[in-house]
């Protein structure tokens, strides 16, 4: 994939792909048609001035090596939740464990709850019990509990903020663990995790 095929702007309603058409910017509401003065670029909110470390991207809400903030102004905490990460398809009648999100580097994460969508399910008649953590064992952000009510496509459940929770630091790497597997002939789930980074 080439950076340049993801280059198409709207300019008084019609596409193009060249960037030299978006110009001029504004930068502090004054007119600009040097790129250079909008930068820093934001990667993994870390300040550059190089376009050339920010050419990775969230494709369909996947996380790529890197992400692009275009910012006017000085790099700052996220403290509003947001959208951390997204596994698209976990299956829950096999136990095991699988990674969801981890903080970049120099950064550290609370996470403020995490959605179980269930995208498929046939024949379900025990819920799998799951845990979310980063210590072995996978219940030291949310206590392991069974998904009651989970049994079909197009339900959700949420694992809410309350109690005592670890905070996660760079590196930390959060998973999804299934203690005890859903009886029944087959169950996907994907996971959204929603938090802050600091």
């Amino acid at each position: 994939m080439t950076v340049s095929n993801t280059l198409t702007f709207a300019v008084d309603a019609v596409p193009t792909t060249a960037i030299s058409n978006i110009l001029p910017f504004l930068v502090d509401d004054t007119p600009t048609t040097a790129i250079s003065n909008i930068l820093p670029f934001l990667v993994d909110d870390t300040p550059t001035t190089a376009i050339s470390n920010a050419l990775s991207f969230t494709i369909d809400g996947i996380n790529t090596t890197s992400r692009l903030f275009v910012s006017l102004s000085p790099a700052s905490t996220r403290t509003a939740t947001t959208l951390l990460s997204r596994e698209p398809g976990i299956d829950l009648t096999t136990t095991g464990t699988t990674n969801l999100y981890a903080p970049p580097t120099g950064r550290s994460a609370i996470i403020d709850l995490v959605v179980l969508r269930c995208t498929a399910a046939v024949g379900i008649t025990t819920p799998a019990v799951v845990g979310i953590g980063v210590a072995v064992g996978e219940d030291d952000v949310y206590n392991s509990q069974p998904l009651v009510g989970l049994t079909t496509s197009d339900e959700f459940f949420v694992f809410p903020s309350g109690g005592v929770m670890v905070e996660l630091a760079a590196l930390d790497q959060l998973k999804i663990g299934v203690d005890t597997a859903a009886i029944g002939t087959s169950q996907v789930v994907a996971v959204d995790v929603f938090g802050r980074e600091f």
